[in-house]
């Protein structure tokens, strides 16, 4: 046991502890389930870089304590933080990783959906609640967003393992479909610049997907990971559902998945047209997101979870799932929205 992490945690929890024992599934963050006599928490260990301004901590703990006050009791309750150590407490939720194909989690996740929209109109200044991590109001704003990953990819060490092959999938695979997607994205919305106005957006954890719940023996599925949270656009939170890959939905699940979204935010404007836009677009993101690996700081961020990485086989095994996304799961994901919309 790390003694300085066991003070730290235990002055956070007001209670001393007998171990602390490493979480798996965080890869943003380090996590620890913290046991003392009698009762657990959750321990966070945020990672920290000079070229990464979000505040992940004072997000997830925001956002929390925000959900919490309006009496949404699946996901965790924020406890105590230390700004300068980078850390936090939270609540124990039991459970475990649901199962795949489980049409109540997918009716779940609409669920939570609604729950976020209905409370945007409770949101005041005091709650402190910005945009969600790399928020698209438009699908300009997209499309920069996939530029400047290809950009990030292409300017990988080329003396480390695959940059080559990452290069030449951004630039013989990525960006042909990227014009090809823009040009549909334009027929289907008219401009890549309109705003969606304030009214229809929605609050978002951005990470969004079965892979940030526990499902208990018993009681409705509970989320986590709010690193990532503020406000978005409804359509952008539907299409990462349908296309993280952290813990796939299934077909069957995806179509649940789009049945709730379609009657929760039917009146969100041209939501129909935003989210058959948006969902090849985000789809190019996934890949790049895939391929954080590449990236320098991405790197340190995924070393800072899982210390013994190996360089060569982990970027490997994301390229080949990049590969995938644009190969099968984006045209998967715009089968299930043209078969329900």
């Amino acid at each position: 046991m790390n003694d300085s992490l066991q003070k730290t945690f235990s002055n956070l929890c007001r209670h001393p502890l007998v171990a602390l024992e490493p979480l798996k599934g965080g890869r943003n963050s380090r996590v620890w389930l913290l046991r003392g006599n009698g009762q657990n928490w959750v321990g966070k260990q945020y990672f920290c870089h000079p070229n990464d301004h979000r505040d992940r901590l004072g997000t997830e703990f925001g956002a929390l304590r925000f959900l919490r006050a309006h009496a949404m009791v699946q996901v965790p309750e924020a406890i105590a933080y230390d700004r300068a150590a980078g850390m936090a407490v939270y609540s124990f939720l039991p459970g475990q990783a649901p199962l795949p194909g489980d049409p109540e989690h997918a009716r779940a996740m609409g669920a939570f959906a609604k729950r976020l929209w209905d409370l945007r109109g409770a949101v005041t200044p005091a709650d402190g609640i910005g945009f969600a991590s790399e928020a698209c109001l438009c699908a300009e704003e997209i499309v920069k967003q996939v530029r400047e990953r290809f950009a990030r990819l292409c300017a990988c060490d080329p003396q480390t393992p695959l940059a080559a092959e990452v290069i030449a999938f951004v630039e013989g695979r990525l960006a042909p479909a990227l014009e090809q997607w823009k040009t549909m994205a334009v027929e289907r919305l008219g401009t890549l610049g309109h705003q969606l106005p304030q009214r229809f957006w929605t609050l978002s954890p951005s990470d969004f997907g079965l892979h940030n719940t526990l499902a208990p023996a018993s009681g409705p599925l509970q989320f986590l990971d709010f690193e990532y949270f503020g406000w978005d656009d409804p359509a952008k939170l539907l299409s990462d559902a349908l296309l993280h890959c952290g813990l796939p939905l299934s077909p069957d699940q995806k179509r649940i998945v789009v049945k709730e979204f379609k009657a929760i935010f039917s009146d969100a404007g041209n939501f129909a047209a935003r989210v058959r836009a948006y969902l090849p677009l985000l789809g190019l993101k996934w890949c790049c997101i895939l391929c954080n690996e590449f990236v320098r700081g991405d790197m340190l961020r995924r070393r800072f979870v899982d210390t013994g990485m190996d360089v060569r086989q982990t970027r490997a095994r994301q390229l080949a799932k990049a590969q995938q996304m644009l190969d099968q799961d984006i045209a998967a994901a715009i089968a299930v929205v043209d078969a329900t919309f």
